[in-house]
């Protein structure tokens, strides 16, 4: 099955301030705990993340 990602991010933490992601303590947010995400994830993150589908297409 082809599929077309309808919306993502990407965010490089080392060049670009984000309070959310940067900041201790962690802020809190209807979604639980997103330590995980607290990093890099650039387009070659994505590749990996998605290598099991087939992305046709994406919307940044």
């Amino acid at each position: 099955m082809k599929f077309l990602d309808a919306h993502h991010h990407f965010w490089d933490i080392s060049s670009n301030y984000h309070p959310w992601l940067c900041d201790e303590p962690q802020i809190p947010f209807r979604y639980g705990n997103y330590a995980a995400i607290r990093t890099n994830y650039l387009p070659n993150d994505y590749e990996d993340d998605a290598v099991a589908v087939e992305i046709i297409g994406s919307v940044h």
